[in-house]
């Protein structure tokens, strides 16, 4: 069988087209107040996966946008964002990042990431990241906030609860595919080779 360098560059062209389409844009960026902030613990201690798991479930227990409301010496505030019917957090599978770490990755996904913010005034931030996939950034600092009011409020951990079926440790490097920029210069650089040898028979011609 003849391969022709159109042929080539016409097949790497159907390879690559699909993997600059699946690549990832930038990191997901999770604020205080953004339409999947579902609320606020404040005063969370202990912070076991178990124990997180159960104030992220009392949480969704309270109406939307409703509190401080004091459960078990423990104040939610709940937001007006709706996760729907919001499956029950358990810690089956949930998994923590390291101190002050504020990235991640959802690897193919996770329903709840909780972010605990240490201080006088700090709080468990709990956002629904439901269908989320590839990496994500939350808030370093609880004052930004407005929910820390004094004092440091330093981004002690984040949790993420309720894991998609091969979902595995947070890091950065999880689920990482070429990027559009790489595949692009590759398309490039095949297209300009076609395009010189196209001229090159031509001039022979």
């Amino acid at each position: 069988m003849k391969f022709t360098i159109r042929s080539v560059v016409l097949g790497m062209a159907v390879l690559v087209t699909p993997l600059i389409l699946a690549s990832p844009a930038s990191a997901v960026s999770l604020t205080f107040g953004d339409s999947r902030d579902l609320g606020l613990i404040v005063s969370g201690e202990p912070s076991s996966e178990a124990a997180e798991a159960g104030y992220i479930n009392t949480l969704l227990a309270q109406p939307l946008n409703s509190g401080p409301t004091t459960v078990s010496g423990h104040a939610y505030t709940r937001t007006g964002a709706s996760c729907g019917a919001c499956p029950a957090a358990t810690d089956t599978g949930a998994v923590t990042g390291g101190n002050g770490v504020a990235t991640g990755s959802f690897g193919t996904g996770y329903t709840y990431l909780l972010g605990k913010y240490d201080g006088p005034n700090g709080g468990d931030v709990v956002w629904y990241v439901g269908g989320l996939t590839g990496t994500f950034d939350i808030p370093t600092d609880g004052t930004s906030g407005g929910f820390c009011t004094t004092g440091a409020c330093g981004l002690s951990h984040f949790a993420l609860f309720n894991p998609s079926t091969g979902a595995g440790s947070p890091g950065p490097t999880q689920g990482v595919v070429p990027e559009p920029a790489s595949l692009l210069l590759l398309g490039s650089g095949l297209a300009g080779a076609a395009w010189r040898a196209r001229r090159k028979r031509a001039v022979v011609a």
